[in-house]
């Protein structure tokens, strides 16, 4: 991934680009193991949280709840522990609570990122042509929002909330 990222780099209208790296993992709270997604992403990446950085992750709140997990705590994905350095608004995958770290930390901790969904994320400006981006990087541009829709919870949720509102129009 990170050569598709230093060609997305490269391409015109491109001022910044970054990885991200989805997992699902799973993580240990005073010796209780929790589901959760890990969004591993490069260290000061932009678009990791305010507080990601090596032995300091950012959870979304819902593990906060599950979990009882505040800022302060120390966590463990295998071997290794490290810090909550902040709780996020209920970041969640897959209904599964979100837990953002470094690439470095979820090497140590045993993530394991390979076969999981890669991400070349991008900061553009005005003259980025995302036609020729796609032909010229072999990758696909999407918005955040329009990449919503290859999420197959997402899809299938946003499924039935039409199909409810519809027959509710109906009614």
């Amino acid at each position: 991934a990170s050569s598709a990222v230093k060609d997305a780099a490269a391409q015109t209208g491109v001022t910044e680009a970054t990885s991200l790296a989805i997992a699902q993992s799973r993580v240990s709270v005073d010796g209780v193991r929790s589901a959760v997604t890990v969004f591993v992403v490069e260290d000061g990446s932009f678009a990791a949280p305010s507080g990601v950085r090596p032995g300091s992750v950012v959870v979304g709140s819902g593990l906060g709840k599950d979990a009882n997990v505040a800022a302060g705590d120390s966590i463990t994905f295998g071997d290794k522990s490290v810090r909550v350095q902040a709780l996020s608004d209920d970041a969640s995958y897959q209904h599964v609570p979100v837990v953002w770290m470094t690439q470095n930390d979820a090497k140590d901790g045993g993530v394991q990122t390979a076969g999981g969904t890669s991400l070349a994320l991008l900061k553009t400006d005005g003259s980025f042509d995302a036609a020729a981006f796609e032909k010229q990087s072999d990758l696909v541009a999407m918005t955040p929002n329009d990449s919503l829709s290859t999420i197959s919870a997402y899809q299938a949720e946003n499924g039935s909330l039409t199909l409810m509102r519809v027959m509710l129009m109906l009614v």
